[in-house]
């Protein structure tokens, strides 16, 4: 009989059914079957571990949330002691972030002009130190004075703070009166009065101009006077009381050779009547 004519080969067949057989046993002998309490731990512990990982991201998601910075200064508020009128001064207020994220100082202004502050960094890393610088400048003042500086940072505790300057400003000279009050004076008069200026220090004090401030004051003159219990300058002060009856108050303004920038000044005040 040919060969292509023959069926197959039970023997050869037999043989395969067996090689498959003995494949399928090795596979479930490599993956052993667990008892059922042994299954439930298994389950136990990947549930644990699960829990684990989920509260740990938890933990370290809060933690970068409440991560923020905090300012602390030295010192919020400096008195800087005694200075002559005219003299700027600068004050510095030192500050550290002991928080544990940066510090931003978002905005400084201060309560007047005669006052100006900024800061030597605006951006502050963690457990790093930085300055507020303020100067203050005395032109116009005279005796105690409190100014204020207003702080706007990204600290969520404190997101706007003060600081504080003060101290005294000493005048480089007084009035005597210290304002002058020419009391009532009738329409169309004029009246002279003298107005003492008493220096500090007579022998660096000179006073070099007079300027008034109004429609009805004049100084046609001033000259320094050597008293016996010290030197003085005297100015003559003209009111001129006007044709209409009136409310005055205007001033009085002395330049000394300490400069344009320091001026002392008084007030002259009364009444023009019928």
């Amino acid at each position: 009989m040919p060969l292509a004519a023959r069926g197959p080969c039970p023997a050869r067949s037999v043989r395969i059914d067996k090689a498959i057989g003995a494949v399928l046993i090795l596979r479930q002998a490599r993956r052993p079957r667990l008892p059922p309490f042994h299954r439930e731990e298994s389950e136990l512990i990947k549930r644990l571990l699960r829990f684990i990982v989920v509260s740990a991201f938890t933990v370290s998601a809060v933690s970068a949330l409440s991560a923020a910075p905090k300012i602390q200064f030295e010192q919020e508020l400096v008195d800087f002691g005694k200075v002559s009128v005219g003299k700027p001064i600068t004050v510095s207020f030192a500050f550290t972030n002991v928080g544990d994220s940066d510090l931003e100082i978002l905005k400084i202004s201060s309560g007047c002009g005669c006052t100006k502050a900024e800061a030597n960094q605006t951006r502050v890393a963690p457990g790093q130190s930085s300055t507020i610088e303020a100067i203050f400048n005395s032109t116009g003042f005279n005796g105690r004075i409190h100014k204020s500086i207003s702080i706007s940072t990204n600290d969520p505790a404190r997101p706007t703070l003060g600081l504080s300057i003060s101290g005294e400003v000493e005048s480089l000279a007084r009035f005597r009166p210290e304002r002058l009050n020419f009391g009532s004076m009738k329409v169309n008069t004029t009246k002279t009065h003298l107005l003492q200026v008493i220096p500090i220090d007579p022998s660096t004090f000179e006073i070099t101009k007079v300027t008034v401030q109004g429609t009805h004051l004049a100084v046609p003159s001033f000259r320094k006077i050597v008293g016996e219990s010290g030197d003085f300058w005297e100015l003559s002060v003209v009111v001129s009381a006007g044709s209409n009856p009136t409310r005055v108050m205007e001033s009085v303004n002395v330049l000394t050779n300490a400069g344009e920038k320091v001026k002392l000044n008084t007030t002259v005040y009364g009444n023009v009547v019928q």
